[in-house]
């Protein structure tokens, strides 16, 4: 009797064990939000039997949420597509890592060990307009301690204009508010910093569970001029693989060895200074790019992002390099301008802007609340830089129909409708 009870004590307490080990750190899962998954991501994630969950959009529903997923939401390894997800993640590692590198502050102090020379600088959102702003050294970067696509950000290139910036800031702090949850989107606080004059690049990868940085895809960044912070276009092509693919791995080795990361996915934005050394300007945590951005390592090289973090897999990019190809794959983010309300817009010309790009792989119509001030999100094939260039000189209000101009014109868009149905011209509407 004694054996049997204690067989039954040490089977209970093994599946126990068992289970619970199991549960934190072997299954996979993603959180999701409103603006939804890609066809493609889908498929992969049902492939790998990824839990899928969709977070909630009010506090009432999130302590359901919470309650009903209480063990996904402890997995070690996770992955979220939208930055609202963090704030649901409970396991303590990812936790950790997460306050690290989302809050800059908390980045900056952590590598400045690594960048000694770089001068960084907090400041409360209320004290911006009391500081002594004339002793910086010009030019200089003010973004939120915790942000969101962009918003907030901007370059300053002398103290004439550091009250109109600070004045910018109260209408983008509403646009963050509104968008993101205080989680992700912080405005008590201001990150002021040097502003770094190279070329951006950003990388998606994930480290393994050795610490060892896998590079997913690596992309640079243009802006319409030097004052832009805006995500207007990302571009990849082998060339840029090849450059920068060794110096991008060391740059990740180097930051996951000081902040200790292990078996975690990342989107990291760096910039070269004077001396041409990209220095690090964020990691996002437990993401790849935004709002879609990461899908263009699937439409440039083949690469599922999702696929490859869960499966542990690593690009063949010596392989990739050699192909023949080396077409230019971008990624276009049309915003509207910030004196446009969302409310007031009638409709978005979307034939007429898709006809400003010569080869368009995939066209998001995101025009919704929830994506703050972007309406369409694009992909494209181009055979060289020229194109990026003369799409960044677009005029993207130009595209977009307000309800007070009165310009909606039934008629017009009849003939569209009927245009787009017949590419040939044979049936008119007079």
């Amino acid at each position: 009797m004694i054996k049997k009870t204690s067989y039954k004590i040490y089977s209970a307490l093994f599946v126990f064990l068992f289970t619970t080990v199991f549960s934190i750190h072997s299954n996979t899962m993603l959180i999701d939000n409103d603006y939804g998954v890609p066809k493609m991501q889908k498929n992969a994630l049902k492939n790998l039997d990824v839990k899928v969950l969709k977070i909630p959009n009010s506090s009432e529903s999130s302590e359901k949420f919470c309650k009903d997923n209480a063990v996904h939401l402890k997995k070690r390894m996770m992955l979220t597509y939208t930055a609202n997800g963090l704030e649901f993640v409970v396991n303590p590692y990812l936790r950790q890592i997460n306050k690290i590198c989302k809050n800059k502050l908390i980045f900056r102090n952590r590598i400045k060990d690594l960048y000694p020379d770089f001068f960084y600088k907090a400041v409360k959102y209320e004290n911006l307009k009391k500081i002594d702003y004339k002793s910086f050294s010009y030019p200089i970067i003010i973004k939120p301690i915790r942000g969101y696509s962009s918003i907030g950000v901007y370059k300053v290139e002398n103290e004439d204009q550091w009250l109109a910036v600070c004045k910018k800031l109260e209408k983008d702090n509403e646009i963050g508010k509104s968008v993101v949850s205080h989680f992700v989107f912080d405005s008590s606080f201001y990150l002021i910093e040097e502003a770094l004059e190279g070329e951006e690049v950003a990388v998606d990868g994930y480290y393994s569970d050795t610490g060892k940085p896998v590079i997913l895809d690596i992309m640079k960044r243009m802006f319409v001029n030097t004052a832009d912070t805006s995500d207007r276009i990302y571009y990849t092509s082998t060339s840029i693989i090849n450059e920068t693919l060794d110096e991008t791995t060391e740059l990740a080795k180097k930051l996951g060895k000081t902040l200790d990361i292990k078996l975690f996915p990342f989107h990291l934005e760096a910039r070269r200074n004077k001396s041409g050394e990209l220095i690090p300007i964020e990691i996002n945590p437990m993401r790849f790019a935004g709002v879609g951005v990461s899908d263009l390592s699937f439409y440039a090289f083949g690469i599922n992002n999702l696929e490859y973090y869960f499966s542990q897999k690593e690009p063949n990019w010596e392989k990739i390099i050699e192909r023949s190809d080396d077409s230019i794959y971008g990624f276009y983010c049309a915003e509207f301008s910030k004196k446009i309300d969302y409310d007031d817009i009638a409709y978005v010309k979307e034939a007429e802007l898709k006809s400003k790009f010569k080869n368009v792989i995939e066209y998001r119509n995101t025009l919704t609340r929830k994506s703050g001030i972007f309406f369409a999100l694009i992909f494209y094939k181009a055979s060289d830089i020229k194109e990026n260039v003369k799409l960044l000189q677009l005029n993207l209000d130009d595209f977009i129909v307000l309800k007070s101009q009165n310009k909606y014109d039934w008629l017009t868009s009849f003939k569209d409708f009927f245009k787009r149905l017949n590419p040939l011209g044979t049936v008119y509407v007079n």
